[in-house]
């Protein structure tokens, strides 16, 4: 790939990654989740058990090259962020149970970082990555 093409590329795959969030101008009116909603939806998605079952998987898929088959590993990125997102919220709305929701956060950063690193060696963008890093573009 040419270096122009590289860097289109690169601006076309930001502008798709800033996208998974529109703007506050562009989203109706949003309200915090409720605290029947936060505490469900953390006893729902996540629980340290499964979270351990996927970070096993992940780090057989380094290592051997085994698919990570976990639920949360089949996730769609949308749905990862969403999730990250309302646990942020969740904080604000059941302050006692901060630590819990920090845990999910955690775990679904972990989730979607694994998943850009993937995408980073699929296109073969390590050694750009690192040429840019080198040279101060973060």
């Amino acid at each position: 790939m040419s270096t122009q093409g590289g860097l289109l590329f690169l601006v076309l795959t930001f502008v798709a990654l800033v996208s998974f969030r529109p703007s506050a101008a562009m989203q109706p009116q949003q309200h915090a989740p409720s605290l029947e909603t936060c505490q469900a939806d953390v006893a729902l998605w996540y629980d340290h058990a499964a979270a351990s079952e996927y970070l096993n998987a992940e780090t057989a898929h380094i290592s051997e090259n085994s698919p990570n088959r976990t639920p949360a590993a089949r996730l769609p990125l949308r749905e990862i962020v969403a999730r990250e997102l309302e646990m942020g919220d969740c904080m604000k709305v059941d302050a006692i149970r901060r630590e819990r929701y920090l845990q999910a956060i955690d775990f679904y950063d972990r989730v979607s970082a694994d998943r850009y690193r993937r995408f980073v060696r699929r296109h073969k963008l390590e050694q750009q990555l690192l040429r840019e890093d080198a040279a101060g573009l973060r």
